[in-house]
């Protein structure tokens, strides 16, 4: 983060909390905004070129265990929640991957609040990132290859 101007940041972490973004990513000089959510995107982006996320810094809406998972295989250097899970502390700081957080809770809730998200719920008895993504591919058979800002990435 030594290289980002901090109000810059700032502003990015107040954008994540008031736009329709899910994830932020910046890569370079290049900033990259994604509707889409962030286990998919992360997924995506994996899926498509594995190296890509290596060294960037990723602010996102929501970070559970399996956004943590992929932040891990992806390489990613840091990583800003504005809501984050205690699964997705642990993970992240077990791999020293750096991270900040707006609010803690202790899971993500499916839709109806009525129990854990599945995302989080079948990465919560995973002991390794590579497990999670093996867990979420089969999850999302086909993932929209049409995400937003997703041309800017591959040309």
């Amino acid at each position: 983060m030594k290289n980002i101007n901090l109000q810059f940041y700032d502003g990015l972490k107040e954008e994540i909390r008031d736009s329709k973004s899910k994830i932020i990513i910046l890569k370079g000089s290049d900033i990259i905004r994604f509707t889409i959510d962030e286990v998919k995107t992360l997924m995506t982006i994996l899926q498509n070129d594995p190296c890509y996320l290596r060294g960037t810094l990723v602010i996102a809406k929501e970070v559970n265990k399996s956004t943590a998972a992929l932040a891990v295989l992806g390489n990613i250097k840091e990583i800003y929640a504005d809501i984050i899970s205690e699964h997705a502390v642990k993970l992240l700081d077990f791999y020293h991957i750096e991270f900040e957080y707006r609010q803690m809770i202790s899971f993500f809730e499916n839709k109806t609040n009525s129990g854990f998200d599945p995302q989080e719920f079948l990465a919560i008895p995973c002991e390794f990132p590579t497990e999670i993504y093996v867990k979420l591919d089969g999850l999302f058979s086909k993932i929209p290859s049409d995400i937003k800002g997703w041309s800017k990435i591959f040309k």
